[in-house]
């Protein structure tokens, strides 16, 4: 059987687009046990990517990117996964709902 690789980019945005329908589904969530369900693994998963992405996408795109342009880049996605940390972070010391 043939060895398959996929491809870094569609599977971040793969999780990008699930990280969206999560949030969604924050807005439509009703009652702690709802909002639970889908805030923990969101969270978990929030970090998750953003610790992928600087570990193992970052460091290849700037191998093979525009210095310059993939500096910026990364520099200002890395400042929105700590600002998205803080918030994961802040929401945690609050009781669901």
């Amino acid at each position: 059987m043939p060895e398959t690789t996929a491809d870094a980019c569609s599977l971040i945005m793969d999780d990008h687009e699930w990280l969206r329908r999560q949030f969604a589904a924050l807005d439509d969530a009703r009652t702690v046990e709802e909002l639970s369900a889908v805030w923990d693994p969101l969270a978990q998963r929030l970090e998750t990517h953003a610790q992928c992405e600087e570990e193992t996408f970052y460091p290849a795109l700037l191998a093979h990117g525009n210095q310059s342009s993939s500096d910026e880049e990364t520099d200002d996605a890395i400042g929105d996964h700590n600002e998205i940390r803080d918030a994961v972070a802040e929401a945690g010391k609050h009781d669901v709902g």
